[in-house]
């Protein structure tokens, strides 16, 4: 989407009340999908792409007949005594893979886990401020329509152990971002992925073993691996300094990858307002039309 704005001093006048007016009109949609959102999960039905373990159909959730079994493997052998990452290595070995066809991962089964969805709850969040590792403050549980397929007090138990499991933030001995001199460089022979840093500091670990996507342990220290790289150097003849040669960079393009990029977003949130009730077809017509 273009405008003529002309190339004379008003223009640059012109071009500052144009964004404007595009920045205004994106706050303004979202407020307005939020509050048809919010509308709707105050009564029970479901605002977000269905859970592992559910479908939506006509804007409902019900329970997915061939994957129910799966979750509630999921929670029996975490109750169990199985960690995170074997109950997702042992399900990536039966085939079995996530919602979007990816592998299991240690953090997708601690998601299943934690998410009362199951239970018949819906987790808002009001402020759109999510995140996997901490549930926000402002975050609330409201009943839904839907039919549980856990059990409210098995749910429970995992939520308890879940507490016992939690580390403080004071028992990372190291800074996981402190960098070291083989960073990003090392990889696993078994899959590829790259070797990170472990929670002690100290070692190195196939993060995709980690993460229960790979069989195959690849823990070393990093003073050791430090040590064989001096040494292999040592055996190569490589000594003193290494000269670098740096490319020139060319100035960057205008980003109209972007550019496209934002105003997708524009229509995908006009098409959540419609959605939500918050405009009518007609509506919805006037606004797409003014961006397409």
């Amino acid at each position: 989407v273009s405008e003529n704005i002309g190339d004379d001093k008003l223009s640059v006048l012109m071009e500052a009340m144009i964004e404007a007016m595009d920045e205004y009109y994106s706050v303004n949609l979202g407020e307005e999908v939020k509050r048809g959102m919010t509308e709707k999960v105050s009564r029970g039905e479901p605002v977000t792409i269905p859970a592992f373990g559910y479908r939506i159909e006509n804007g409902r959730y019900y329970p997915d007949p061939t994957a129910v079994p799966i979750v509630q493997r999921i929670y029996t052998d975490f109750l169990s005594g199985q960690s995170m990452r074997t109950i997702a290595a042992a399900l990536n070995d039966c085939g079995i893979r996530t919602r979007r066809g990816h592998l299991f991962e240690q953090r997708t089964v601690k998601y299943i886990l934690q998410n009362p969805v199951y239970i018949g709850q819906l987790r808002w969040t009001p402020s759109g401020k999510t995140d996997f590792r901490q549930i926000p403050p402002d975050t609330r549980l409201i009943k839904g329509i839907h039919t549980p397929i856990i059990a409210a007090d098995v749910w429970q138990q995992v939520q308890d152990k879940l507490d016992r499991m939690r580390r403080p933030k004071y028992q990372r001995t190291a800074d996981p971002k402190k960098p070291f001199i083989l960073q990003g460089l090392v990889r696993c022979s078994a899959c590829g992925a790259t070797l990170t840093r472990s929670a002690n500091g100290r070692s190195l670990q196939c993060c995709s073993y980690a993460h229960g996507q790979c069989k195959v342990s690849h823990s070393i220290t990093i003073d050791k691996l430090t040590l064989f790289m001096l040494d292999f150097l040592q055996k190569a003849g490589i000594t003193g300094d290494i000269p670098l040669r740096i490319r020139p960079q060319k100035a960057p393009a205008a980003d109209y990858s972007a550019l496209i990029r934002k105003e997708e977003r524009k229509v995908g949130c006009i098409q959540d307002a419609f959605e939500n009730g918050v405009y009518t077809l007609q509506e919805y017509k006037e606004r797409r039309d003014r961006i397409t």
